[in-house]
């Protein structure tokens, strides 16, 4: 077993294992979101494979997402994403960044895959003023990113879709 991962007990860790037959797995230890007081869907037992798709069963999480929020709800969602923020930012330094991706503040484009100067090229050659326009745009939130010191900023967890058809 090789360590990726491994930090306070009740945080993620992740370890580097042989499965059965030699194949590369990865055993993950999750963060205890429960215990910091979420109702969250935990797993209560093995995942398993069946149909070359995988299965686990995990606890039931009550209630519904609210949909078409009234703006009390919204608020609401805001302060529970401003707790959930709380509960994972000593996470996102022992965690690092998420593989192909980068902190939207340090670049153009969040997929490292992304050719940004080619997507601009591709544009300003369909649409000359659109492309020049998106040239500029990028390059006026570089210069104020920069300005205001954003890439001294932590590295930290987010959740990509607290939106209101995702949050009970």
């Amino acid at each position: 077993m090789i360590t990726l991962k491994d930090v306070a007990e009740g945080e993620n860790g992740d370890w580097l294992v042989e499965g059965p037959g030699g194949e590369r797995l990865v055993l993950r230890r999750y963060h205890d979101l429960a215990g910091a007081g979420w109702v969250v869907p935990a797993p209560v037992a093995e995942v398993v494979e069946v149909g070359g798709r995988w299965y686990g069963p995990t606890r039931y999480v009550p209630g519904a997402a609210v949909r078409n929020e009234p703006v009390a709800q919204r608020r609401r969602r805001g302060t529970d994403m401003a707790r959930v923020d709380l509960a994972l930012r000593a996470l996102g330094d022992p965690l690092g960044q998420r593989p192909g991706w980068r902190p939207q503040h340090t670049h153009r484009s969040v997929h490292a895959d992304v050719d940004w100067p080619g997507c601009v090229a591709r544009l300003g050659a369909a649409d000359p003023r659109l492309g020049a326009w998106a040239a500029a745009a990028a390059a006026h939130v570089e210069a104020e990113l920069a300005a205001i010191g954003a890439e001294e900023l932590p590295l930290t967890l987010v959740h990509g879709d607290f939106a209101e058809w995702n949050v009970h």
